[in-house]
Parts: C-alpha cells; structure tokens; sequence
C-alpha cells in the first residue's frame, strides 16, 4: 500500500492519473483458476483507495490475465459488494473470454473500465497464422498492416458491448 502511494503522489505531482491493481489476477500461464478466498475483499479495496488516492482500481473479481483454461467466472456478488464501498472507478483486467453477459452486467455492478487485450491480441494472431498459411514472404510492415483491420473490428464490438456512452459519467 506504501509503495502504491508513493508512486500515485509522484503521477499526481505529473497530473497523471494512476490505476492500481489489488487482488490476485493470475496470468494464464500459472494455468490456475481464481477461488473465493483469493477475490478482493470490499473492506480491503475501501482502505485501499482511501489511502492510496488511487484513481481507478482494478479489483480481483474472478478473472485472469491471459486466455482462460477453463470456463471464466466473475464473482458478481463480490464486485457489487465492492462497487457499495469504493468510490473511485472500477477496472476488470482479464476480461477477455468471458461472456457478453457477464461483461454487461459487470459494467452495471459498477465496472468502469475492461481490459481486452487477450482478444485482441487473439485476432491479431489469427489473421497472421492465416497470412502465414497461404505463404507469406513479404515485409514486416505488410503483416502490421494486415492484423489492424481485425483488431480494430474487435475493439469496436467491445466498445458497442460496454456501452461506452458511460465513460461521460466519469
């Protein structure tokens, strides 16, 4: 919590704003899945803030970094808990490969923010194995080219999905 301070005092000083992160968030390479007594607690998250001065938290909810092994699941009862005693934004890491729904109703219990660069990351992967495929012998610069199109079109789905008209509200 000190060092998270310390370092929201020196963004500050910037007039930079700062997200801190708290709660375990496991990437998908530990190859494990989030349980209930690894979630941020709400009480934890209300001193976070409080002392830290944070300006977005992202919280451990259930999701992971990465590509989930399993089904994803976001513990919505704990978000909603959280979102009662927090009085900055909310930030959901992992939030990829989870479903629409979840998301949606994420956003309703008080997430402000999600994080997607696993999909996009994925479709910028496809696009390349599918160059890579048909023969690809070209420059760099084509392939950085080529990969824009599909991740542009999964940041547009997203931003459609997670209403992006609230951003206003902050």
């Amino acid at each position: 919590m000190e060092k998270t301070a310390a370092i929201v005092n020196i963004a500050h000083a910037a007039n930079v704003t700062l997200e801190a992160e708290l709660g375990y968030i496991p990437a998908e390479d530990t190859g494990q899945a989030v349980s209930e007594h690894q979630l941020t607690r709400p009480e934890e998250a209300k001193e976070f803030v409080e002392k830290t001065d944070c300006d977005a938290l992202a919280i451990a909810v259930g999701t992971i970094h990465g590509n989930y092994i399993g089904e994803p699941k976001i513990y919505h009862n704990r978000l909603k808990e959280i979102a009662k005693v927090v009085s900055v934004p909310l930030v959901l890491h992992g939030g990829s490969g989870n479903t629409e729904k979840d998301l949606v109703l994420a956003i309703k219990e008080g997430i402000a923010k999600i994080n997607i660069n696993t999909e996009i990351s994925n479709a910028a992967v496809k696009e390349l194995e599918s160059i890579f495929k048909k023969g690809f012998s070209g420059h760099f610069s084509l392939l950085s080219e080529a990969i824009k199109e599909p991740m542009i079109g999964v940041i547009q789905e997203k931003m459609k999905l997670f209403l992006c008209g609230k951003a206003v509200k902050y």
